[in-house]
């Protein structure tokens, strides 16, 4: 699992500690599971409970602590923003939260390493991540540097081939991870268009982590363009393509 940190000054006092083997970030004194995240896989499964109901692709799951400094329930930001769109600058403001972490998790079936969480801590509380986890990554204190990041560690799209046929146009997709092709099957891409037909707008990936699309571009005009979009359940338009009249 991949552990991050992003320097930011102001955020909540944090102490880690290694117990017996296991690695918490804690927010206050007390040796509770209520004031304390554990950064191993199985420790963030029973925090987040499993809610595979709210689990689909890039998931980004907000940490935030309480005035005591416990940990409140995790916030699905997906899928609290889903109808809006809003990003997550406009949404903890509209929250009123502060976070203190996230938890990003590409695939509802995610294995241990794909996890990865960020953290915020203090520049003095750099050396006391880095004594217990020497890898850690930095993240910088940026827009950029947490869409970056975000991106890196959720999955994406692209378009690998484009073929027609009798008025079709065929549109593969193909299942990225970190700029680099997933073979993963059984994963939901969906398509959407405001113009023209799509056969089957939600198709699974097969084998290789690819999904084929047919578009028609139906009720256009010659030289008009139909512009198909690409994505999951709550991370839409991840790619496009344009299939002209």
């Amino acid at each position: 699992m991949k552990i991050a940190y992003t320097i930011v000054n102001d955020s909540k006092d944090i102490n880690f500690i290694n117990d017996n083997g296991i690695l918490f970030a804690k927010w206050n004194t007390e040796s509770s599971k209520t004031s304390s995240l554990g950064l191993t896989v199985e420790e963030i499964k029973k925090y987040l409970h499993l809610p595979t109901r709210l689990f689909s692709e890039g998931n980004n799951i907000y940490i935030t602590v309480n005035n005591e400094g416990n940990l409140n329930l995790p916030i699905y930001k997906m899928v609290e923003t889903n109808p809006t769109k809003i990003g997550g600058w406009e949404f903890m403001q509209h929250k009123n939260i502060k976070i203190v972490g996230q938890i990003y998790v590409p695939f509802q079936d995610s294995s241990d390493d794909e996890y990865a969480v960020r953290l915020n801590i203090k520049e003095e509380d750099v050396s006391k991540l880095l004594e217990l986890v020497p890898n850690a990554i930095e993240v910088s204190n940026t827009g950029e540097g947490f869409k970056d990041f975000y991106y890196s560690n959720s999955p994406r799209l692209k378009v690998v081939n484009t073929s027609s046929a009798d008025g079709w146009t065929k549109i593969k997709v193909q299942l990225i991870l970190d700029g680099n092709n997933v073979s993963k099957s059984n994963v939901r891409i969906f398509a959407k268009s405001a113009s023209g037909y799509i056969a089957n707008r939600e198709i699974y990936t097969d084998a290789n982590g690819t999904a084929e699309f047919k578009v028609l571009p139906y009720g256009l005009e010659q030289g008009e363009s139909m512009k198909t979009e690409f994505g999951f359940k709550y991370l839409s338009n991840v790619v496009s393509a344009d299939v002209q009249a």
